[in-house]
């Protein structure tokens, strides 16, 4: 992911279009599933949740795109977070704090970012989201 612009500016005045008018579904999966999660888990869980987001990155230990998503998600977006990622994440940090999984896994689920909902598989809601006609736009 990388910096969003979040002010009304062009599409607002090029389209004459409100957030209401819109319909975005951004679905987190693989290593961008952390980045659903709000705060008080990147805080509690950092390190892990860094290094599965990071990968060979120094661990910010903070949701780096936290304000952005908030930002959106409060202008109507909604996001699917993937719950195969998230059964995995939670295993990790389940095996680093001897918890078990179901209780991370729970926690997590209870902490995502505002207008998120957990998917059975990331992919899976790429796909139903194109059968309804949502567009593809990927973010390398």
């Amino acid at each position: 992911m990388g910096p969003v612009r979040t002010d009304k500016g062009t599409y607002h005045a090029g389209n004459r279009k409100q957030n209401s008018d819109l319909a975005v579904v951004m679905i987190a999966r693989h290593q961008s599933t952390p980045y659903a999660y709000d705060e008080s888990l990147w805080t509690k869980y950092g390190v892990q949740l860094a290094d599965f987001a990071e990968k060979g990155k120094t661990p910010s230990m903070r949701n780096a795109f936290g304000r952005q998503m908030n930002t959106l998600t409060g202008r109507g977006m909604h996001l699917a977070v993937c719950q195969l990622a998230t059964r995995a994440i939670a295993g990790s940090i389940a095996a680093a704090f001897k918890s078990p999984t179901d209780e991370v896994y729970n926690e997590i689920a209870a902490h995502l970012l505002p207008n998120s909902h957990l998917v059975p598989a990331g992919i899976v809601a790429v796909n139903r989201a194109q059968e309804h006609g949502y567009a593809l736009v990927h973010a390398v």
